[in-house]
């Protein structure tokens, strides 16, 4: 556990533009080999929450899993429509003849 100001220091720590792009900058002309050695190295550098920054690292490589359900729901949804369609084509036929 921390100490009252390490506390009140993660909960006021926002990733803003300039902190985002300051941290790719940082990236770029890092040493370190895993991400806990390179969010050590770049919270020390700019005086962030080693924690933030190592989650933000994590977060960073992780996939953005939040796109891929939506691109399956509209493909799912695309895919009734056309079955619907099919249905509605079918029955257009069959009250044709």
């Amino acid at each position: 556990m921390g100490t009252l100001a390490e506390t009140d220091a993660r909960e006021r720590f926002s990733w803003s533009s300039q902190r985002s792009e300051q941290l790719d900058e940082a990236l770029k002309t890092c040493l370190g080999d895993t991400v806990a050695e390179r969010a050590r190295y770049i919270a020390a550098e700019h005086n962030w929450p080693v924690a933030a920054v190592r989650n933000r690292l994590y977060a960073m490589q992780s996939p953005h899993r939040t796109d891929q359900p939506a691109a399956r729901e509209s493909d799912e949804t695309g895919a009734a429509t056309e079955q619907e369609g099919d249905q509605h084509a079918a029955q257009r036929e069959a009250v044709a003849i």
